[in-house]
């Protein structure tokens, strides 16, 4: 959850839609023009690298959006007291670790955002340090280094680095007043994954995006944990980034169901003009050695690219997700998946609130004559208006207590039981949801109970 939360905000601070997760920063384009990589990424290149050209690149508006976007960030962390990381042992270090990067051709708002260097093809480590509930991120008041090279901060605690391909481990250090206060390797993934076609196209690749997509795979792990991840590129109001398509298990053979295409991880409306597939494989790992202030169980997302440039000859509308008159609400696939996927529920928030006042106002008018004989003959005629406001209210008797909390209860059991009975889910008691460590950090976001003459406000 941690690690969403970490995406979603880099995200959002560039102002784009794409809602990239963590191994969705891990990007690769080929680049042949780059001969300092050129043996590293061979096995990645092949002729269709070289039967490609440039068509990708971020306008002048979206490398303004970035600068704007890393200044807001800054600001937004030094006023609201969130700059320095007090202790390291009471911080969450997220990192993440991508081998054959993309390249800055590809145009993205997020190479953008970074700035310096950057070294195509490369090896990219990323981390940031946050709070143990995932409401603050930090800077390190310190330096901290990949293989002796120094980290840069860029924004609301991201620390980053990117480095000439590498087949050894990769050692942070965390040093703060001469003295290493932890450190951990990362295991470098042992191959890169390669995009052999797409519908058995290796080059000019052209895609109806209304039928399914057969992609073949070579040099993947073959691990039970690890998972590939589809991206597309969106352009939308002149930003480029990678579009969370699919995430699928590895094989050789993957065929993307044409559903995926209009369920994708954008809520705006967008282009896929000079667009790219792109596929990242990703694992969690255990971090190697970890020491000092550094968890024993530090975890790191590590993962190789790959991908070609799409001609996108035909595609649907976006799924908007499904919206009924009562409010009920259900985005798209991407965020919100099948509830058939949902085993095991705890309730996030239960409550009952209401009015028990009601108040309205309505203004009229009353007209009203009168008749005077003039000394000529006839009559002259006078009207009135006088213009008022007719006050309605209504107040109910106030609903005790203890009926609130009866219909809460016996709501959420009946609740249970038909998500027991439609989908075989298992709803968790509210004993237990009330003792876990996250529902008491939730609290301070949640509002007190409330009954009063007027309105009621009741959680579960």
């Amino acid at each position: 959850m941690k690690k969403t939360i970490f995406l979603l905000l880099l995200l959002i601070v560039v102002t784009t839609n794409s809602n990239a997760q963590l191994g969705g920063l891990l990007k690769k384009k080929k680049e042949t023009t780059e001969q300092s990589n050129e043996d590293k990424s061979s096995s990645n290149s092949d002729d269709k690298s070289t039967s490609e050209s440039k068509k990708g690149g971020g306008n002048l508006f979206q490398k303004a959006i970035s600068k704007v976007a890393k200044v807001a960030g800054n600001t937004v962390m030094a006023a609201t007291n969130m700059t320095a990381v007090g202790d390291l042992a009471n911080a969450e270090v997220i990192v993440s670790l991508g081998t054959n990067i993309f390249s800055k051709d590809l145009g993205l708002v997020f190479t953008d955002f970074l700035g310096g260097e950057w070294i195509n093809n490369g090896d990219f480590t990323m981390l940031q340090i946050a709070s143990k509930d995932g409401f603050q991120f930090f800077k390190y008041d310190g330096s901290i280094k990949v293989n002796g090279k120094e980290l840069k901060h860029v924004s609301m605690g991201i620390h980053t680095v990117t480095e000439t391909p590498s087949t050894s481990n990769k050692k942070i250090t965390f040093e703060k007043n001469g003295t290493i206060e932890g450190s951990f390797e990362i295991p470098v993934p042992s191959k890169n994954i390669k995009l052999i076609s797409i519908n058995g196209q290796s080059k000019d690749v052209k895609l109806d995006l209304t039928k399914d997509v057969e992609l073949e795979i070579a040099d993947f792990t073959a691990s039970p944990d690890a998972l590939i991840r589809i991206d597309l590129i969106t352009s939308q109001i002149g930003l480029r980034a990678l579009t969370a398509v699919a995430y699928v298990k590895p094989s050789s053979k993957i065929t993307i169901p044409a559903a995926a295409f209009r369920n994708i991880e954008n809520e705006g409306k967008f282009n896929l003009k000079n667009s790219y597939l792109n596929i990242s494989e990703q694992m969690l790992v255990k971090a190697i050695n970890p020491t000092g202030k550094i968890s024993s169980t530090q975890m790191v997302i590590t993962g190789s690219n790959d991908g070609m440039w799409i001609d996108v000859t035909n595609s649907q509308e976006n799924s908007k997700g499904i919206k009924d008159i009562s409010g009920l609400e259900k985005k798209n696939a991407a965020f919100a998946m099948p509830l058939s996927f949902a085993k095991n529920v705890a309730v996030g928030s239960f409550t009952a609130a209401g009015t028990t006042y009601s108040y309205s106002t309505e203004d009229k008018k009353d007209e009203r004559s009168s008749y005077e004989s003039l000394r000529g003959g006839g009559l002259a005629k006078t009207t009135t208006t006088t213009t008022y406001t007719e006050t309605k209210e209504t107040l109910f008797p106030q609903i005790p207590d203890e009926y609130l909390n009866k219909m809460l209860e016996e709501f959420y059991s009946k609740l249970s039981s038909i998500f027991n009975e439609v989908n075989g889910s298992k709803v968790m008691p509210p004993s237990t949801i009330l003792n876990t460590p996250s529902y008491a950090k939730s609290l301070r976001f949640m509002a007190e109970d409330n009954n009063t003459e007027t309105e009621f406000k009741a959680n579960g």
